[in-house]
């Protein structure tokens, strides 16, 4: 056995609170996750901008649907193929290359704020470059395999890096909008907002390949040498105990055993587990992303003369988004129950219909408005901002629980009421070509595939792997469905924005009663 973890890193929840190491950790998962949704938010928090270059074409009123169909439609087709061929790429490499192309396409972005194009070449190539930065986005979404290997807390921190990906766009749009009525300073702001962006993700690059990899913070678990005798059978307590030599070539074997096997059945098992919470968070992205931004940004207030409402608008939503998604990180406030969470997801289902009763204006090419279909009940400025408050805290604090939930779905010990989690019938062979436990593949962060027993084989107690450090590393077999579990978490998202994002279309038609595709 190795010799025991330091006291500073030996804790199930990483390295103690004070260490510099978990602050610098802490703020790279942060950044990070401005950077994740930063590719996605800086858009559309942009709507201001892009509305005056659009003027006179016909998306002037709808180019925010075109943006999220299409945003949604590329990210969930990426992911769909990374989960099904989890291997393709490795975790690592698609990290550095999502962070690469966020730099490339905002860099394009800001030379294009300073250039004056017609508004239709102008729209299609910022949807060229929306689809790119759907493409970083699903390559960014790596990080959700890693996270698993870390304490709760850096997923938090990530969480939140997510809410601060909105509010900063959003804050600095505000200013803007407040402080400019030049186009052309317009432009040079829009030059700026991109850049920042382009600097957050260097700094991502910087932080996950040369400082992450130094820091002793992943979550570290201790496993007992597990006793297996030369039959390949594991002794429990109270068996008879073979002699060292033994169990150490036997432990040897193992470990040079090769598998023929299919996933199928983890796949499977890892689904039972958390099928309620990846719903959960399918449905609540649907109800966002229906409402959020292209209804809620054509929210007229009720002074004619107020511009600022829909910038203030983005700022209140991510505010509390915000505030929902770092809730979670209080142990007292983090609900680890999928059916509630699911409940809760479920309620939510109030808020489209609440948005089509406040006073949303939609306007045709020109500016005309166009009749409304529904009462409106919901006229005042306060009331509509209560909603979105209520709207967008909700949005964050559910989604919060369940990706700090997910992981821990999968136990540490692998055992189900039936037998072990991911059990496997396939047969393996060692070097004597005599059958032996099964092995399971588990992708590592650099991408690499680790054949390591089985639970299912020979129980959660067995000799720990070790890293460059010598420290024990979690079982592989619970490392990989972990990752497993935050990849359909990932895919639930992805299929959320995208549903959402359809009905964002129906919205406007049940309200306008109009064609929904074009200004």
């Amino acid at each position: 056995m190795p010799d025991p973890l330091p006291s500073d890193v030996s804790t199930i929840f990483g390295i103690a609170a004070t260490s510099w190491h978990h602050i610098v950790a802490y703020t790279i998962f942060l950044i990070y996750g401005l950077v994740y949704l930063g590719s996605w938010n800086t858009w559309i928090t942009a709507t201001g901008f892009f509305k005056s270059r659009f003027y006179g074409s016909a998306f002037a009123d709808t180019f925010m649907s075109y943006f999220a169909i299409t945003y949604m439609v590329i990210m969930f087709a990426c992911l769909a193929l990374f989960l099904a061929m989890p291997n393709v790429i490795p975790l690592n490499r698609r990290m550095i290359t999502g962070n690469s192309l966020v730099v490339v396409i905002f860099g394009v972005a800001a030379i294009m704020a300073l250039m004056q194009l017609n508004p239709y070449l102008y729209f299609f190539l910022t949807l060229a470059l929306i689809v790119l930065s759907a493409l970083a986005t699903s390559f960014l979404a790596a990080l959700y395999g890693i996270l698993p290997l870390y304490p709760p807390v850096f997923a938090s921190a990530f969480m939140s890096g997510q809410g601060l990906a909105g509010l900063i766009p959003s804050l600095v749009q505000l200013v803007l909008t407040a402080s400019s009525k030049d186009a052309e300073k317009d432009s040079y702001r829009a030059f700026a907002y991109f850049c920042l962006t382009i600097l957050l993700a260097i700094f991502v690059i910087a932080g996950t390949e040369i400082l992450l990899p130094r820091l002793h913070v992943k979550k570290e678990n201790i496993f007992t040498e597990a006793r297996i005798p030369d039959d390949g059978h594991l002794d429990t307590p109270g068996e008879s105990n073979h002699d060292e030599n033994s169990r150490c070539s036997s432990y040897r074997a193992l470990r040079r055993t090769k598998i023929v096997l299919t996933e199928d059945s983890i796949y499977t098992a890892v689904l039972r587990r958390v099928w309620l919470s990846g719903l959960s968070l399918w449905l609540g992205f649907v109800i966002t992303l229906a409402s959020f931004p292209a209804i809620t940004s054509a929210v007229a207030s009720e002074n004619p003369n107020d511009t600022l409402i829909v910038p203030i608008h983005f700022v209140i939503f991510n505010l509390f988004d915000l505030l929902g998604k770092t809730l979670p990180g209080i142990p007292t406030f983090f609900i680890q129950s999928p059916a509630i969470l699911f409940i809760m997801s479920v309620a939510r289902l109030v808020f489209p219909p609440a948005f089509l009763l406040c006073n949303v204006t939609f306007q045709d090419r020109f500016g005309i408005v166009l009749d409304r279909t529904m009462p409106l009940v919901f006229g005042k400025d306060w009331m509509f901002h209560g909603i979105l408050a209520l709207f967008a805290f909700s949005n964050g604090y559910i989604d919060a629980c369940i990706v700090m939930l997910a992981p821990d779905l999968i136990p540490d010990n692998n055992v189900t009421d039936n037998g072990c989690l991911g059990r496997s019938s396939s047969v393996v062979t060692g070097d004597s070509g005599n059958e032996g436990p099964a092995s399971v593949p588990s992708q590592q962060s650099d991408g690499g595939i680790a054949y390591t027993a089985s639970s299912s084989s020979i129980g959660p107690n067995y000799e720990p792997v070790l890293d460059a450090d010598g420290l024990s590393q979690p079982n592989h077999h619970v490392k990989r469905q972990r990752e497993l579990a935050g990849a359909m978490m990932v895919a639930a998202i992805s299929f959320g924005l995208l549903c959402g994002s359809g009905m964002s279309f129906v919205l406007r038609w049940m309200l306008c009663g109009c064609n929904p595709f074009y200004s």
